[in-house]
């Protein structure tokens, strides 16, 4: 089951998406942990059999790489530019997060540290 049919069938309006992008950028990391809680594991199981979906896979190897900054809704192109700093690097994006504030994507966790400064240099030079 991919994340959109699961959310088609958790929310029948469908999958919700944000948009968003940033004024200044300041790139951080957050490494997935060891091991993923055990009752977000379960929960989601127990979800997924509710609703007639497939089985639930962890991704141990992730990352999130995140930029924030104020005035993101005044400022065009900062989302591209993450992204085009991201591509030039050979960096595969598994998941993009936005808010008002903030980009976030989920990469392999051995990306995390040239992500970081690809997104880096991007926005500072």
């Amino acid at each position: 089951m991919t994340l959109n049919e699961f959310t088609t069938r958790s929310n029948p309006l469908g999958p919700t998406i944000n948009s968003g992008s940033v004024l200044c950028a300041f790139p951080s990391v957050k490494r997935s942990p060891g091991r993923p809680p055990e009752s977000a594991v379960a929960a989601l199981k127990n979800a997924t059999h509710r609703i007639g979906g497939g089985d639930i896979t962890v991704d141990k190897t992730c990352a999130k790489v995140s930029i924030v900054g104020a005035g993101m809704q005044s400022h065009s192109g900062v989302a591209s530019t993450m992204f085009e700093a991201l591509f030039n690097q050979n960096i595969n994006i598994k998941m993009i997060s936005t808010s008002e504030i903030k980009i976030s994507v989920i990469i392999d966790e051995a990306d995390a540290d040239k992500a970081v400064a690809a997104i880096h240099d991007a926005f500072i030079n």
